[in-house]
C-alpha cells in the first residue's frame, strides 16, 4: 500500500485556543499534532499551508441550503452536501419541513 503522508501546518483550534502547530495526516488519518514550527524539518515532504485547522461542524438539522431545499428531490442532497462542505459542515442531518401530507410520498420515494 501506497504511504500518503502529509502535513497540515497553520493556526490549529486545540481546545477553545488557536496554536501555531502542524497536523502529520498519514493515509487518512490525523498520525500527530505538531506544536509550533520549531519541527517544520521533522515534516513530511508535501506540506499544505491553511489559514486556520479545526475540527468540522456537525448540523443536526439542515431543511435547505443555498437555494436547495430537502425534499422530493433527491439530487438536492448532493448540492446541500457540496455546498456544507466549504462552509465547514463534516456531516449533517437532512430534514424536511412540516409539510402537507401530500408532499411526504415523493419525499421517500426520491429517497428509497
Amino acid at each position: 500500500m501506497t504511504d500518503h503522508t502529509f502535513a497540515i501546518r497553520g493556526q490549529l483550534m486545540l481546545g477553545s485556543h488557536l496554536e501555531t502547530g502542524s497536523l502529520i495526516v498519514a493515509n487518512g488519518h490525523i498520525e500527530q499534532v505538531v506544536r509550533g514550527h520549531e519541527r517544520d524539518g521533522n515534516l513530511p515532504a508535501t506540506i499544505l499551508d491553511a489559514d486556520i485547522v479545526s475540527p468540522g461542524l456537525v448540523d443536526l438539522q439542515v431543511n435547505g441550503a443555498n437555494g436547495a431545499e430537502v425534499g422530493d428531490d433527491a439530487k438536492a442532497i448532493e448540492g446541500i452536501s457540496l455546498w456544507l462542505a466549504q462552509t465547514g459542515v463534516t456531516a449533517w442531518l437532512p430534514t424536511i419541513v412540516t409539510a402537507d401530507a401530500g408532499l411526504y410520498p415523493g419525499v421517500f420515494e426520491a429517497y428509497a
